[in-house]
């Protein structure tokens, strides 16, 4: 979980350009900066520091140009960490794995977290159907015993927000856990949600959902599910964006000192959750249920 600190320090850091280490602990790094031995920083590579520094260790080749080094673990961040516009995780894949093979459902699907002020009843009848059974997946996750169990691992200053991190963790635990669920490659799978976000452009109701979309596909989100890292800054970034007072951030800790027991309750979950939509079969019933 250590390891991980450092990110859940980072934010807002421009592609190539700057590396701005925030919080407490940590200096800003300006690019172009040099180490004490006129050796330049590279922003892409940063140490982690013990808890009891207050600046950032930054790996010269020779010299750390900071002070106590409790030990240490070099960090490259993925490019999408890097950027400014890579804002927020929900657990947009999760949605789209139940989402029918087609640009309206998904559409839809993804519906559920743009739909604030949106018309639902002048919808077409297929995007209604995607974003019910959005609506649906949600009520039944959040009232799923195993996920009320899950709830209680978080601390209780974290509670509050456990059922957010859970959606994001989940998505995570989806994407290392694919084959369990789904005999395509992921990577292949994930270029075809992309298309279909590309080309549903003009269905999505608000400017929003569009940008947003589009910025998944540019930023390639969702192969960034898969590491810990991004989940990790993903839920940062959430406790950042809550417009009162909160003890959200760090999450992460939370969530890594439970790993193994959000995996066999993740593991257990999701094939109820797989059937359950099976059963319900919304799409396919049309738009009559909201």
């Amino acid at each position: 979980m250590a390891s991980y600190w450092i990110y859940q320090k980072l934010a807002a850091i421009a592609r190539n350009s700057i590396a701005e280490v925030i919080r407490d602990r940590f200096v800003h790094i300006e690019p172009g900066s040099h180490t004490k031995n006129g050796s330049e920083i590279d922003p892409v590579l940063v140490m982690r520091v013990g808890v009891d520094c207050n600046r950032a260790v930054i790996n010269d080749g020779n010299r750390h140009g900071g002070t106590c080094l409790l030990g240490y673990r070099r960090i490259k961040l993925r490019s999408s960490l890097l950027d400014k516009r890579f804002i927020v995780i929900l657990n947009y894949f999760a949605h789209l794995y139940f989402a029918q093979p087609t640009v309206a459902s998904t559409v839809g699907n993804l519906l559920g977290d743009f739909a604030k002020g949106v018309d639902v009843q002048g919808l077409p009848e297929s995007i209604k159907a995607g974003l019910y059974n959005h609506r649906a997946i949600d009520r039944y996750t959040d009232k799923h015993p195993i996920i009320i169990d899950l709830k209680n691992i978080f601390s209780p200053r974290r509670r509050r927000f456990a059922g957010i991190a859970l959606d994001v963790y989940f998505d995570h635990l989806l994407m290392n856990h694919w084959a369990a669920f789904d005999s395509r490659p992921v990577d292949e799978v994930i270029q075809t949600y992309y298309a279909r976000m590309l080309e549903g452009q003009a269905l999505m109701p608000n400017a929003n959902m569009r940008s947003t979309t589009r910025r998944m596909v540019e930023y390639d989100w969702f192969s960034s599910y898969a590491e810990i890292e991004s989940i990790a800054e993903a839920l940062d970034r959430i406790a950042s964006r809550i417009r009162f007072k909160n003890q959200f951030a760090n999450a992460i800790e939370d969530l890594e000192r439970s790993r193994e027991l959000l995996q066999q309750g993740f593991l257990s979950f999701f094939p109820q959750l797989i059937e359950h939509v099976r059963s319900l079969a919304i799409e396919s019933k049309g738009a009559s249920t909201p």
